[in-house]
Formats: structure tokens, C-alpha cells, sequence
């Protein structure tokens, strides 16, 4: 049933994260904590005692790498960026639409597994809204312009008929998972740690990528108003 296999891929997540911050310095395993605990109840809700418990350091340890609590969100949100830019980073720009949408979702996939509190963490930042979530999202959507506009330069894609808003689109349709997965898997009993529902969902995200929806080619849709 997914809400066991739910429970299981906590529990799962739980023992990865002990296993990795247990040999960090005392710094990255506060701001480590800090991911796990905002991705699981959100900032506001976590106190920097908690945080300091799952570290495994004091309280004096955490107020001394981080003089706030503001000071160490930004630190998260930061570390976060960095680990969704490194994972996407290196895709070839001269890749054909459907290699490049691969090679795409390998690197997410890998993300998923390796670090499953980030993509928890940008769900819960981006649709909670407030100052924090647009500010994420408006950085994920600069690493997605960035590279529909490379595609476009290099003759791999169309040109884009709104260049702003289609990157936009094209993030959602793309990082289903990231930011929806959780919907995804309750609305139809998906489990994304299971490869054949990974695999399903980046058929249905390449097929409405890759083939036109409206049947009749390239006709202009009157927009009223």
C-alpha cells in the first residue's frame, strides 16, 4: 500500500541522513539537520534546540556557526540551490529534446535518491508560499530559462513564441516530482522509489514535451479578454 510504503521510505530517509551527517563537520551537520527538519515541518516551525539535538552538537555550537535562525535558513536555502544546480549541471546543451529531457531526469533521479529531503523541502518552501518559496522557485526557474534559451541557441529547440512564461510551463511539466509528488502518489497510488512509477511519469512529462496536444499542427488559439 503506498502510506506503508511511505512510512518505510522515511524511515529509509531517516537512516540515509544519520548515515551521511554522522561524519560532517560540525557546521555542514547543523545545516544538514536544519534541511532535514525544515523539509519535515517547515522552518517555522523547528526551534535551533532541535536542530541541535538531531545535529548531535549544542545549542552555544549552533548559535556560534550561525548567529540566527535567519542566518542559518539562508544557509538551507543556499545549499539546497547549489545541490539542484550541481545535479543539473554538465547536460550538453547540443543533446536532441528527448536525450536532454534524459539526461535531465537522470540527474533528478539521482538527486531524489542521494539527498529525498531536498526535493521535500523545495514542495513544502514553494507551495507554502510566502517570501521563501517564491524566492526558490524564482531561482529553479532561472536554472530552467537558462537552459530552454541554450537549446534555442543552439538550434536544438524551437523558438519560444513567450520566453518568459514558457520556461515556467516547461519547469512544471518537467519536475512533476519535485514539486507534485507527493499529490502524484496519493491521488493514484504511486510510490516513486519504485522504478516502474518513475518511469511512468517521465513517459506522460516526454510525451507532452515531445508531441503536440492539439491536433492540426501549429494553429493560433484566439485568446479573449
Amino acid at each position: 500500500m503506498p502510506n506503508e510504503s511511505k512510512v518505510t521510505r522515511v524511515a529509509r530517509t531517516t537512516r540515509r541522513h544519520a548515515a551521511r551527517t554522522e561524519d560532517l563537520l560540525p557546521k555542514a551537520r547543523i545545516r544538514a539537520s536544519a534541511l532535514r527538519l525544515f523539509a519535515e515541518r517547515g522552518p517555522s516551525a523547528t526551534t535551533l534546540r532541535e536542530i541541535a539535538q538531531d545535529a548531535g552538537v549544542s545549542l552555544g555550537a549552533v548559535n556560534y556557526h550561525f548567529v540566527s535562525k535567519d542566518q542559518l535558513i539562508e544557509a538551507v536555502h543556499e545549499d539546497v540551490l547549489a545541490q539542484m544546480r550541481e545535479a543539473v549541471r554538465g547536460i550538453d546543451p547540443d543533446l536532441t529534446p528527448t536525450q536532454a529531457r534524459l539526461a535531465r531526469r537522470d540527474a533528478v533521479r539521482r538527486l531524489h535518491q542521494d539527498a529525498p529531503e531536498i526535493a521535500s523541502y523545495v514542495q513544502r518552501a514553494v507551495l507554502s508560499g510566502g517570501a521563501e518559496g517564491h524566492d526558490l522557485f524564482r531561482s529553479i526557474y532561472g536554472f530552467a530559462r537558462s537552459e530552454m534559451e541554450e537549446r534555442v541557441a543552439s538550434g536544438i529547440s524551437r523558438p519560444m513564441a513567450d520566453p518568459e512564461l514558457e520556461p515556467a510551463i516547461y519547469l512544471l511539466v518537467s519536475s512533476a516530482q519535485l514539486f507534485i509528488g507527493h499529490y502524484l502518489e496519493d491521488m493514484f497510488g504511486l510510490d516513486f522509489s519504485r522504478p516502474e512509477d518513475q518511469v511512468r511519469l517521465e513517459a506522460a512529462a516526454l510525451d507532452l514535451l515531445t508531441r503536440p496536444f492539439f491536433q492540426g499542427g501549429g494553429a493560433e488559439v484566439p485568446i479573449q479578454g
